[in-house]
């Protein structure tokens, strides 16, 4: 390239390192509205969709790389390999970035304009959202502290309002480099209509069904390797146990301890669930006890096990979406035998087996009503959510162990993700956390009440039934499909003028 084409990828690659601003910790929301215009420009001006691809893949670079700095809070366990595992993700998701550039152009040098952003962003993140990458943040995620303009998720998913943000993004270019004013002002407008909507929302009342349920959320804040080390199993068990009584104080008819609370496989340990069976008779109370488990075949489940008021244990729910590299090592026969040799691996569950997938979506009925649970990265999946809503779930939690990242923005960046599960599915979001965040937020999406990270402590709060289900909960990411179809159309007809 040119001395001209470089300074663009100057450009791109700090573009990207804007955009990684939006979210925890400095969550910069505004920054999104206006962060991708250099990208729209370069793209505009490059030679070729191949080009353009190099520059958007720069941008990606910039993002992805503070996105997933967090990670290295894991390189106590995998030492010099997590550098590889964060230039290998930011390299991958910077290959959507780049796939976005190179549709975008192809597009855009066929007389395509600035407006059509925003449908090739969110095919783009759709298609992202397929794999078991899915957990990488949406650009829509970013308003989570823009509670009016996030009431749009209720009706489009997360994934909506990072086309109304890369619209934005659109508009700026387009009345910038087009001098289209008279368009660019009317899409202002229906942003400004859209946001105003959104705080008229926030200002109704939330309709409920029935008295509330008192719930504790238990945060007992066991660093990662204090909870590996099986010399500290018993003083585990006992602190879990001695919150939950306190936490009776409260009358909660559902206490909830998170992902993984203990750390090995209990269930065949009669001591300890008889604690468990008599504290849920003593206090009358529904137990959700994050625990992983083993099945008949000796398959291993990152789980949660629920206990009625009576003392019967009503099942588990297992976690539906696993995190690759850290709850499963895909091509383990390959990778096995290298991973073997490198001794900068102090801990890692795929050394010993892999954890399986949950096959079922069902909410567990108790007696207070119908409850979908999900497990950590789960949140990152809106599809879930909608399965719970379709299996009307009353009531939605959420266990997590973040203590891998502590330190670190992921705490706050999963609270982030429920704040739009929560407005999503239009149910209240309980998250119970080993070391923070515990939070539980209404189905508008405000923070009721929350433990901070770091710290033990009881959330107790009271949640409700909610009637009814959004329209994203009925319809799914309708945005992506609508996008997709309109730009096969609008392909399939430039491309028959052109013959």
């Amino acid at each position: 390239m040119s001395h001209f084409r470089w300074r663009w990828g100057l450009i791109s690659f700090v573009s990207g390192l804007v955009l990684a601003t939006i979210f925890p910790p400095l969550n910069l929301w505004w920054v999104a509205w206006m962060a991708l215009v250099p990208l729209l420009y370069v793209v505009s001006q490059a030679a070729s969709p191949r080009e353009a691809g190099w520059y958007g893949g720069l941008t990606g670079l910039g993002f992805s790389g503070p996105t997933f700095a967090f990670i290295f809070s894991l390189g106590h366990w995998v030492g010099w390999l997590i550098i590889v595992a964060w230039l290998v993700l930011s390299l991958f998701m910077a290959a959507y970035t780049a796939l976005f550039a190179y549709i975008f152009k192809y597009i855009y040098q066929r007389n395509g304009g600035f407006f059509f952003a925003p449908m090739v962003w969110v095919f783009v993140e759709w298609l992202r959202s397929l794999g078991p990458f899915g957990l990488v943040p949406s650009l829509g995620y970013s308003q989570w502290q823009n509670l009016p303009l996030a009431q749009m998720a209720a009706y489009s998913g997360v994934i909506g309002v990072s086309f109304l943000v890369v619209f934005g993004n659109a508009l700026i270019a387009e009345i910038w480099l087009k001098k289209n004013y008279r368009l660019g002002l009317l899409g202002v407008l229906v942003l400004v209509l859209l946001w105003f909507s959104g705080l008229c929302t926030l200002n109704l009342p939330i309709a409920t069904i029935g008295q509330g349920t008192n719930i504790a959320l238990i945060q007992a804040n066991h660093p990662q390797a204090k909870k590996l080390d099986y010399a500290n199993l018993e003083e585990i068990k006992n602190d879990y146990l001695r919150l939950s009584e306190q936490s009776l104080l409260s009358h909660p008819a559902i206490i909830v301890w998170p992902e993984t609370s203990i750390p090995f496989y209990v269930q065949n340990d009669r001591g300890f669930l008889d604690k468990l069976i008599r504290l849920a008779k003593d206090g009358q109370v529904n137990l959700i006890l994050g625990l992983p488990r083993l099945d008949e075949k000796d398959n291993a489940f990152n789980s949660a096990m629920f206990i009625s008021p009576n003392g019967q244990i009503l099942g588990w729910v297992d976690k539906h979406n696993l995190v690759p590299f850290g709850e499963y090592l895909p091509l383990r026969s390959l990778l096995i035998p290298l991973f073997q040799h490198i001794k900068a691996l102090k801990y890692s569950v795929f050394m010993t087996r892999d954890f399986t997938q949950s096959r079922s979506v069902k909410p567990v009925e108790t007696a207070g009503g119908r409850i979908g649970l999900g497990i950590c990265s789960d949140s990152f999946f809106p599809a879930v959510f909608r399965e719970f809503i379709r299996e009307k779930a009353d009531y939605i939690f959420l266990i997590t162990n973040d203590s891998w990242y502590q330190g670190t923005s992921a705490p706050e960046k999963h609270v982030m993700v429920d704040v739009f599960r929560a407005i999503e599915s239009g149910r209240y979001i309980s998250q119970c956390a080993n070391t923070g965040q515990s939070v539980v937020i209404d189905p508008q999406g405000r923070v009721m009440a929350g433990i901070p990270a770091d710290r033990p402590g009881i959330l107790a709060a009271t949640i409700y039934k909610v009637p009814g289900k959004t329209i994203y909960a009925a319809w799914g990411d309708w945005p992506a499909y609508l996008s997709l179809i309109f730009l096969a159309v609008y392909l399939f007809r430039s491309r028959a003028v052109k013959i």
